[in-house]
């Protein structure tokens, strides 16, 4: 019983929002509405997770890698970087452009949040390894 009351309110959000967007252009998807706070939420646990005295994770792990291994991880990094860079300059210089696909779409700042997220990611890890490094030596 508890499930259908969520999916009922959840159904009647969704019409709610549609309804909204129809009527008075209101500019926002349900994509917008999920991703939004979950990139918050990833912003702010990166942001903990930087300034936390919690030890970095995978420190040893990742000194017993091969040379191959971390070049590829290198490589990897370096194209999620640059994704990340795009994503928020091209999400940020059309913010209000509404991009569709197949399955739904997002508008700009979704896509520059989902960026934002992404390069905070990539800089509290190999930050918060670094400090590990140098604190132990």
């Amino acid at each position: 019983m508890k499930n259908a009351f969520y999916i009922f309110f959840f159904f009647l959000f969704v019409v709610l929002l549609e309804f909204l967007r129809e009527t008075f252009n209101f500019r926002m998807t349900i994509i917008d509405l999920f991703v939004i706070p979950v990139s918050l939420i990833i912003d702010a646990g990166m942001i903990y997770i930087l300034f936390s005295k919690d030890p970095a994770p995978l420190t040893q792990e990742f000194d017993q890698f091969n040379i191959s291994k971390k070049v590829f991880i290198f490589i990897t990094y370096m194209l999620l970087l640059f994704l990340s860079c795009y994503s928020i300059y091209y999400g940020f210089t059309q913010h209000l452009t509404f991009f569709s696909s197949v399955r739904g779409g997002a508008h700009g700042y979704s896509i520059a949040l989902m960026g934002l997220s992404l390069l905070l990611l990539l800089a509290v890890v190999p930050l918060k390894y670094l400090y590990q490094k140098l604190r132990l030596k």
